[in-house]
C-alpha cells in the first residue's frame, strides 16, 4: 500500500462546520460527521470532526476525510489523494465524486509509516489512527443497565455475598410473572427486548472471552440472569388494586385465574386439579429447610473411566434453535424463558456475534463443565416451592390434630442450567449410559418394580 499524499493547505476563507465523511480503518466503514475546522495541535494535517451520536470531538487525518458538498472552496484546492489497496481485499469500495472526479479507495489498515517518522527517538512514537482504545467489560455495559442493576462492582466470590445479590435479583424479577404469552406481547415490548439484547451483546462478547474463574465472568453470569428484569419490568403496566371478590379466593384459584387470562388454559387446568402450593412464608421456609438436613460428610469424588462429555458451540446453537419456540412456558426464578430467545434467534449482526450466538457459547461452557465452583453456585440456584400433598380439608385436620403438614419441596432451577442438562442427557454418551442402566432404572426383577 502506498503512502497517501498530504493534502494542500486549506483555503483560509472556508466557513465551518462542513458535512463530511471519515474513514475508520478499524471498522472498515465510512461515518458521516461534521468537520468543525483544522486541527492545530495534530502531528499530521487533520480536521476536527464531530459525529451525530458522539459528544466528543475527534481528530481525523485529512487523507481519510471527504466532503459531501463539492461546491465548497475546500475541495477546489485539494489534490487528488490516492491509496492503493491490495487486490485480495474484495470489500474495498470506491467513492466516486463526479463534479470533482475524485476517486478515493479506503485503505484496510493505515500503515505506521504514514504517521511515524524514522527520525523519532525512543519514547517519542506518535499515536496512529489504527490504535484502538481497549475498554474493560464493565465500561462496555449500556447506561440503561448499570443504572438499574443491583450487582455491585466490587462483588466477591464469597457465597454469603453472592446469596444476598441473588435473592435481590429474584425479588426484582417477581413482576415478570405477570408477563403475557409471547403472542400477546405488544410491539413496544418486542422492540425493546430485541434492541436491548443487541446493545448488551457487545459487553457479552467481551466478558465471555475472559477466564471463567475471573470476576468479570462471574459478573457476566449474574448480569445475564438479571437482564430480563431490567429490560421488561418497565414494559409491564402497574398492578391494579385487588378487588374484594378476588381477595376472597384461595391462592390456587387466583393462580388459575391469572393463567386463564394469559390464555394458558392447560396450565390453569393443572392448577385447579392439583392440591396447590403453600404461599411462601418464614414458616414454610423453616419446614422445607428441615427436609434438607446438612451433609453428614463431604460428597466423595467418584472416579470415572470415560472422558468428560463435550459439545461444540455450533452444535449447541443448533440444538437451542430447535428448542427455543414461541410456546410460553413457566419463567425461571429470574424471568428467563426459551420464548425470549425465540424472539432474537434469527438476528444476524453485520459484525461480531449475535446475542443468541453468545448464549449458545455460554450454555456450551456450562454443559462442558468449564466453570468454577462460585459460578456453579450461581447457576444452580433455584426457587423453592412447597407443593401440597393433601387437600385443604385434610391439611386443616392435620393442623387441628397437631400433625406436621405434608409438603413436597420443588426446586425450579435456572433456564441455562436446564438447557445444559438437556444437551448432556441427549448426547450419545448419556444415551449409552441410560441403556446400560435401563433394567435398574425400570426396576425389572425388583420387588415393587
Amino acid at each position: 500500500m502506498k503512502q497517501c499524499k498530504s493534502l494542500a493547505p486549506l483555503a483560509p476563507g472556508v466557513k465551518w462546520p462542513k458535512p463530511c465523511r471519515a474513514w475508520w480503518a478499524a471498522d472498515k466503514s465510512w461515518y458521516e460527521g461534521s468537520a468543525t475546522g483544522v486541527a492545530s495541535d495534530a502531528n499530521v494535517p487533520s480536521f476536527t470532526v464531530v459525529y451525530p451520536d458522539e459528544s466528543e470531538i475527534f481528530t481525523e487525518a485529512e487523507q481519510f476525510v471527504i466532503f459531501s458538498d463539492l461546491s465548497t472552496p475546500v475541495l477546489a484546492t485539494l489534490p487528488v489523494p490516492h491509496v492503493d489497496v491490495p487486490h485480495s481485499v474484495p470489500e474495498a469500495k470506491a467513492e466516486v465524486l463526479e463534479s470533482a472526479e475524485i476517486i478515493i479507495t479506503p485503505p484496510v489498515v493505515p500503515p505506521a509509516s504514514v504517521f511515524i517518522s524514522d527520525e523519532l527517538e525512543e519514547g517519542e512514537i506518535l499515536p496512529t489512527l489504527a490504535a484502538v482504545e481497549v475498554k474493560t467489560p464493565d465500561e462496555m455495559l449500556p447506561d440503561w443497565f448499570t443504572s438499574k442493576s443491583c450487582i455491585p462492582d466490587d462483588i466477591s466470590t464469597d457465597k454469603l455475598c453472592l446469596e444476598s445479590v441473588i435473592v435481590e435479583m429474584h425479588r426484582n424479577a417477581a413482576q415478570l410473572r405477570r408477563l403475557p404469552p409471547l403472542r400477546l406481547w405488544r410491539g413496544n415490548q418486542r422492540r425493546m427486548w430485541a434492541r436491548c439484547t443487541r446493545q448488551f451483546a457487545a459487553y457479552f462478547q467481551t466478558a465471555i472471552r475472559k477466564d471463567t474463574s475471573s470476576i468479570d465472568f462471574l459478573k457476566l453470569c449474574l448480569r445475564l440472569l438479571e437482564l430480563p428484569a431490567i429490560i421488561l419490568t418497565q414494559t409491564i403496566p402497574a398492578r391494579k388494586e385487588m378487588s374484594d371478590v378476588r381477595a376472597s379466593l384461595s391462592h390456587k384459584l387466583r393462580k388459575a385465574e391469572s393463567l386463564a387470562f394469559q390464555d394458558r388454559l392447560h396450565e390453569a387446568t393443572k392448577v385447579l386439579f392439583s392440591h396447590g402450593v403453600t404461599p411462601p412464608s418464614e414458616d414454610v421456609y423453616e419446614r422445607l429447610q428441615k427436609l434438607h438436613p446438612p451433609l453428614k460428610s463431604e460428597i466423595p469424588v467418584i472416579p470415572v473411566s470415560v472422558d468428560q462429555f463435550r459439545i461444540s458451540v455450533k452444535k449447541t446453537k443448533k440444538a437451542l434453535f430447535r428448542c427455543c419456540s414461541e410456546t410460553w412456558k413457566s419463567l425461571d426464578p429470574f424471568g428467563w424463558s426459551t420464548a425470549l430467545l425465540h424472539l432474537i434467534r434469527a438476528f444476524k449482526p453485520e459484525e461480531g456475534s449475535s446475542f443468541f450466538d453468545l448464549v449458545a457459547e455460554f450454555v456450551s461452557k456450562l454443559a462442558n463443565c468449564e466453570i468454577p465452583d462460585h459460578v456453579a453456585f450461581v447457576v444452580t440456584t433455584g426457587s423453592l416451592i412447597a407443593l401440597n400433598k393433601d387437600a385443604d380439608a385434610v391439611r386443616r385436620k392435620r393442623v387441628a390434630d397437631g400433625l406436621q403438614l405434608r409438603e413436597r419441596p420443588i426446586n425450579q432451577g435456572t433456564l441455562f442450567l436446564k438447557l445444559a442438562f438437556d444437551l448432556a442427557l441427549r448426547s450419545r454418551e448419556a444415551q449409552e449410559a441410560a441403556k446400560s442402566l435401563e433394567p435398574m432404572q425400570q426396576g425389572i426383577g425388583i420387588l415393587r418394580g
